[in-house]
């Protein structure tokens, strides 16, 4: 990847899932960086998303059956009719 950004500019950022020593095919002819990154990721079970301008975000691709959600907020209101009380084991 860091040939990569070289050439595009282009940073790509990536969690410890990243295919770390995967082989990639070279790559030569004009295409855009994400038509380069697309053929770059083939068959590594990775994809991109873009996050600005100037960053790709490696994800993996889902997993049939998986279900993909995007990111959620949850909120919550702690109910004072109910509490929590530790109480250590008998001895």
């Amino acid at each position: 990847m860091s040939d990569f950004s070289r050439v595009t500019g282009i940073s790509v950022v990536y969690t410890d899932e990243a295919p770390y020593g995967l082989k990639a095919p070279a790559l030569s002819g004009q295409m855009s960086a994400e038509q380069a990154l697309q053929r770059l990721l083939s068959g590594s079970g990775f994809t991109f998303r873009r996050t600005d301008s100037h960053t790709m975000a490696l994800e993996p691709l889902p997993t049939e059956g998986a279900l993909n959600l995007d990111a959620t907020t949850i909120s919550s209101v702690m109910d004072p009719s109910t509490s929590y009380n530790h109480r250590p084991p008998a001895r």
